[in-house]
């Protein structure tokens, strides 16, 4: 399906004419991770469960809809420097018989990922983050399952109607050679509702975004078998591969948070034969904060 560029512009014109009908009446928020940082950072540690409905990584989606599960932890030292790691496990649907399904019931954890960073303020309204991540692929069904290891640095600023993301991310894999450079900018707007339930325990957030990710897709090209040994294909052209709009809600009460997000991607510069459909899915996460 081939989406008119009228109609992007329709939709980020829409997705901005609503964020600003929504200011009237919620409170301005800064962005997730500026919500969670001051100017200096705080020790944190924090446990989480995430579910997603099915897999999807810069606008490509698995076949068959698989489901996804990753308990992970983070540690968020007060220098900036943080750690991530999860543990994913993905399964298939009930009655799926397909070998992708087969492959993903394989193994109970599917991937490993270890996730060094450091975050910093660049200026009052600036921030930014880098960060490496190394993954231990187990089940060759996983999406990104090509992918070994991850540079990725963005820079965020509060323009005070709205935040602007900047994405820097390069997927590499030293053993087959195996590169995808890949830039986003994002753009979103957070409100916040205080103490719906309690006199000043809880707060509901609510952060509509759009993304628009450009890159390459060796990624995809290996896992769909258009690169490698008696292929024709060198390597993908760096163009448009998705818009994505997403809808977080996030409730916190104490040191409890529960996060439900829609999100739905447009996938674009497909590879040839390749036909997806836009596609929505769902994902939610439940953690606790030491």
């Amino acid at each position: 399906m081939k989406l008119q560029l009228s109609k992007i512009i329709s939709l980020i014109l829409f997705s901005v004419i609503l964020n600003q009908l929504s200011y009237a009446n919620l409170n301005k928020k800064d962005s997730i991770e500026n919500s969670k940082s001051n100017e200096n950072f705080e020790r944190a540690f924090t446990i989480s469960l995430d579910y997603g409905s099915n897999q999807s990584y810069k606008g490509r989606k698995a076949s068959d809809r698989q489901p996804y599960y990753i308990p992970n932890f983070t540690y968020q030292a007060p220098s900036g420097f943080f750690f991530y790691f999860a543990a994913t496990n993905v399964t298939s649907v009930k009655g799926d018989t397909s070998e992708s399904a087969k492959q993903a019931n394989l193994y109970g954890i599917d991937l490993l990922q270890f996730n060094p960073g450091y975050n910093f303020k660049i200026g009052k309204k600036t921030d930014a983050s880098v960060s490496y991540s190394r993954y231990v692929v187990k089940d060759t069904s996983i999406i990104n399952g090509n992918i070994k290891n991850n540079l990725d640095l963005y820079v965020n600023h509060d323009f005070g109607f709205i935040n602007g993301k900047v994405i820097l991310d390069y997927d590499f894999d030293f053993s087959s050679g195996e590169k995808d450079l890949s830039f986003g900018i994002e753009g979103y707007h957070s409100f916040n509702i205080d103490n719906i339930f309690t006199a000043n325990n809880d707060e509901l957030s609510i952060i509509p975004s759009a993304l628009i990710t450009t890159g390459t897709q060796n990624f995809y090209a290996v896992k769909k078998g258009r690169k490698g040994k008696g292929t024709t294909t060198s390597t993908t052209t760096f163009g448009i591969l998705a818009i994505d709009f997403t809808l977080p809600i996030s409730y916190n009460i104490g040191d409890f948070t529960i996060e439900p997000a829609i999100n739905y991607t447009f996938p674009l510069s497909q590879l040839p034969g390749e036909k997806t459909k836009p596609f929505g899915y769902f994902n939610v996460a439940l953690s606790y904060d030491f």
